[in-house]
């Protein structure tokens, strides 16, 4: 079994740092059907300075021993511009850390992600 868990960034309009009316989740509604989507909402942001923390952690998973992590951006600027850092893990007990530390940020009433509903997702929040 496959499972996909996707963590992803709203827009401002909702707390989130995408420009534009809609969030990542919005943009995503072809893959609800295979994974499951969260959102770390404005409300669980802490308020840093003038501004809401910004979600910036990117991870792959692909089973329970082998993981990307990178600080990269998948954007034209960021993949033409930018200078980031990945770090190919392959360490079970890490990766079991890792997953861990994922799944408690999903744990209903104790974590800050939010379960994304498909009427969240279209209509981008």
């Amino acid at each position: 079994m496959v499972r996909i868990d996707l963590v992803l960034e709203g827009a401002e309009a909702d707390g989130g740092a995408l420009h534009g009316p809609f969030g990542a989740s919005a943009a995503s509604k072809t893959i609800q059907q295979e994974a499951t989507l969260w959102s770390w909402p404005a409300a669980r942001r802490p308020v840093v300075g003038a501004s809401r923390a910004a979600m910036h952690a990117k991870l792959l998973a692909t089973d329970a021993n082998v993981a990307l992590l990178s600080s990269a951006n998948l954007t034209d600027k960021a993949l033409a511009d930018n200078l980031d850092l990945g770090l190919l893990v392959r360490d079970p007990e890490v990766m079991r850390r890792i997953i861990g530390h994922f799944r408690s940020l999903m744990q209903p009433g104790v974590g800050p992600l939010e379960l994304v509903t498909n009427d969240k997702a279209t209509s981008g929040a």
